[in-house]
């Protein structure tokens, strides 16, 4: 529901005051939406915990922005069963972990749902998905333990303090 815009300001009783075009400007400046601007901590091959969504809990490779604030990110799905998906980036928890990844050309990728649907999980893969994942796999060969830790979930216990870690 959106609330009508209060014209004359409460102090001004029944006659418009002088600077009443200047207090309507600043009423509707202050309303009016603001374009987002794009995270800059986020860096190609960057190991991200996704927060929210179908795949919340997990971590994943982070391969690059859109336009429209979103992220594209990959599993790999031999890996941790999380394919090539897009998520707005305000959902991921960047970590200190960064792979080298190559620079894609990601047009038709599908969104992240923030429903789980378990039912329909059988997916064809592209071949983009393939060769990406190809080329995620053989860097994550390089590090030692890294894909059990692609595999791990991300859990905070009850001991633990979130704004201490170092991630």
């Amino acid at each position: 529901m959106e609330r009508k815009l209060q014209i004359m300001p409460p102090k001004a009783g029944y006659y418009p005051m002088d600077d009443m075009p200047e207090y309507i400007k600043k009423i509707l400046a202050m309303k009016q939406k603001r374009a987002r601007k794009a995270r800059k901590d986020l860096e190609p091959g960057m190991i991200v915990v996704v927060l929210e969504g179908q795949y919340s809990g997990s971590r994943v490779v982070f391969l690059k922005q859109t336009e429209d604030n979103r992220a594209v990110c990959i599993g790999p799905s031999s890996v941790n069963n999380i394919p090539l998906f897009s998520i707005d980036e305000r959902f991921l928890l960047s970590t200190s972990t960064i792979l080298k990844v190559n620079d894609y050309d990601l047009k038709d990728v599908k969104e992240c749902s923030m429903d789980v649907n378990y039912e329909n999980n059988e997916s064809e893969t592209s071949e983009l998905e393939r060769r990406i994942e190809g080329d995620v796999l053989k860097e994550i060969a390089k590090m030692k333990f890294m894909k059990t830790y692609l595999k791990s979930p991300f859990k905070v216990t009850d001991n633990e303090h979130p704004l201490a870690f170092n991630y």
